[in-house]
């Protein structure tokens, strides 16, 4: 059972996911790039950030032969249990994810998924969903960051 202070908890890792997903909506990845930890900021510019979420969108153009760059205009939001030592297990089908040192345990709050949708009334577009992106809420400094994420197709 969920008590008060978790479900508080719960809503807020929401709430952040859901502004993080409208700035990469509105195409704004230096507003998005400040979402990221710390050491994510210094690996990934916010144009290394553009093109890692504009790769994912042409990935599925590719697929469905789509010629322009069409960019997600919903998303749904998703969290489960998993906590940051299942996360770090080998898994025989993927590859193993590298997390920084500076995610623990401590300062892990949450694996979260935000699903990017396109406009369903957009007759070029005839799929569901653009794309998964996961990834690691963190609080860092009393601050909830981005601690890591990755890419996967819809489910």
């Amino acid at each position: 059972m969920i008590n008060q202070n978790q479900r508080k908890n719960q809503e807020s890792y929401r709430e952040f996911a859901e502004n993080f997903a409208k700035v990469i909506i509105s195409q704004d990845f230096g507003a998005a790039h400040q979402y990221l930890a710390y050491w994510l900021q210094k690996e990934i510019s916010p144009a290394d950030l553009k093109e890692s979420f504009e790769n994912e969108l042409r990935e599925m153009n590719e697929v469905w032969e789509i010629e322009e760059l069409i960019y997600p205009t919903d998303f749904s939001i998703s969290s489960n249990s998993c906590l940051l030592p299942d996360l770090k297990k080998p898994e025989s089908w993927r590859t193993p994810r590298k997390f920084s040192d500076e995610l623990t345990e401590e300062n892990f709050r949450q694996w979260m998924v935000i699903q990017f949708l396109p406009d369903e009334d957009d007759e070029r577009i005839e799929f569901d969903a653009w794309f998964d992106f996961w990834f690691v809420v963190a609080e860092i400094n009393s601050e909830l960051k981005i601690g890591y994420f990755e890419f996967e197709n819809p489910d």
